[in-house]
């Protein structure tokens, strides 16, 4: 896994695939969830 991303930072994380910066795994989390 390269690095995470929070869901409200969706737009970051579309940027920064975008700018092939990834060695790995890109994953958006949504926050405030608990099991």
């Amino acid at each position: 896994m390269d690095r995470t991303f929070d869901l409200a930072d969706l737009a970051g994380a579309h940027r920064y695939l975008e700018a092939n910066g990834q060695f790995g795994k890109v994953v958006v989390t949504v926050g405030g969830l608990s099991g």
